[in-house]
C-alpha cells in the first residue's frame, strides 16, 4: 500500500491560517536560524535569518506556510507580527517541533 501526500503551500499568513481554523487542526512550528545569500551595493554576503515553517495535515494533504526574518544589525531577528508570535499572543494551539539557536 502506498499512500501520497500532498503538499499545499500558502503564501500568506490569513489563507494559512483560515484552512487551519477549517480543519481545526493544531498547528506545528519547525523555527531555526540559518545565513540566507543577500545582495549589498555589488557584493553579495550571508545574513542571518530566522525561518518559522508552519504546517499541519487535512487527510492526505499537508498545508504549509513559511516566514523568513532577517536579523538586526545586533543579530536579532524581531518576531513582532509573525504567525508564531501570533498564535502565542492570542493561546492559540500550536506545537513547536524543533527549537533550534537561541531566541
Amino acid at each position: 500500500m502506498t499512500t501520497h501526500l500532498h503538499v499545499t503551500t500558502v503564501d500568506d499568513k490569513r489563507t494559512f491560517r483560515a484552512a487551519a481554523a477549517k480543519v481545526g487542526r493544531p498547528i506545528r512550528v519547525v523555527r531555526f536560524a540559518t545565513a540566507e545569500p543577500v545582495r549589498k551595493g555589488s557584493a553579495v554576503t550571508m545574513a542571518p535569518v530566522v525561518v518559522l515553517q508552519y504546517f499541519f495535515a487535512e487527510g492526505d494533504r499537508q498545508w504549509v506556510y513559511k516566514e523568513v526574518i532577517p536579523a538586526d544589525a545586533n543579530g536579532r531577528a524581531p518576531l513582532d507580527g509573525t504567525l508564531w508570535h501570533d498564535l502565542d499572543k492570542e493561546g492559540q494551539g500550536y506545537e513547536l517541533m524543533q527549537r533550534s539557536g537561541s531566541f
